[in-house]
């Protein structure tokens, strides 16, 4: 009986610590239940002037990129008394940034930022808490942050893509590129009709699935979680190498007849390899 008491008490407190946020939340919202970014009033910024590089910096919100119509460079975001977005070109560089909100508050619905770029700049965004998306576009370098959030990319050209999602997924979908570097940390990876030269794919606490995947050299590894790639190309061109502490795997080490390689390693999970040529 003594037993039962100790998880009971533990769940007892953190209802009650759940109770004390849900209060402070109420109190700092004017005990408002509804969503503050619900009602959608947002503005538009036109920017004019050249730019190369564009540098995106936002806490508590998400930013989608897409391409600019007929040429004309915009940012459009959510006005309210706690965002506070500036954008600006200046030195051949187009800057947003969006600035910590100055109270607690809570959402239903996530507060975005998009931006339509003209051009092919190299991009850098990094966001706190809150999604990066980008489609439909062509780059030069392009390196994408999240703390906690989601990345996705789609339907896009770039020169080189750094991708990094420290608590969320990252899905690529039908990317062209000379590199792709993506790292997760808690998160999965899902890649889709993806071709580039060098590929690394780098998964902490998730597992890496990529489908269509042509490059000349590949790296997958993955610390907890499975690896499975399909392969456009021939096995016998690559050389493999293949490390699984704990799990299975479909495939082992050989030498290939190119210069190409695959480099796989699963500390706890499985690791399957198909080619499609």
């Amino acid at each position: 009986m003594k037993k039962m008491l100790i998880p009971i008490a533990i769940a007892a407190c953190l209802l009650i610590i759940g109770i004390c946020f849900l209060i402070v939340g109420l109190a700092v919202n004017d005990w408002k239940l509804s969503d503050p970014f619900y009602y959608g009033e947002r503005k538009t910024e036109t920017l004019e002037g050249s730019y190369s590089s564009l540098d995106i910096d936002c806490e508590l919100i998400s930013v989608e990129i897409l391409p600019a119509e007929d040429g004309v460079t915009k940012v459009d975001y959510p006005v309210h008394s706690k965002i506070v977005v500036s954008c600006s070109i200046e030195n051949g560089k187009l800057t947003v940034d969006q600035q910590f909100l100055p109270h607690v508050s809570f959402w239903f619905h996530s507060p975005k930022i998009k931006i339509y770029v003209a051009g092919t700049p190299s991009v850098d965004v990094t966001t706190d808490t809150g999604a990066i998306s980008l489609h439909d576009l062509t780059l030069s370098d392009c390196e994408l942050s999240a703390d906690t959030g989601a990345v996705h990319m789609e339907n896009c050209e770039v020169d080189r893509l750094t991708l990094e999602a420290k608590t969320g997924a990252a899905r690529i979908e039908d990317v062209r590129a000379r590199t792709i570097s993506c790292t997760t940390k808690t998160g999965a990876q899902k890649l889709t009709a993806i071709s580039a030269n060098t590929v690394k794919l780098i998964a902490q606490t998730g597992s890496i699935h990529a489908k269509k995947l042509e490059a000349s050299y590949i790296t997958a590894e993955a610390s907890t979680g499975s690896v499975n790639l399909e392969i456009l190309g021939r096995k016998e061109e690559y050389t493999v190498w293949v490390d699984v502490d704990m799990g299975s795997k479909n495939i082992s080490n050989q030498h290939g007849t190119t210069d190409k390689t695959l480099n796989l390693k699963a500390d706890t999970g499985s690791v399957h390899v198909t080619f499609d040529d």
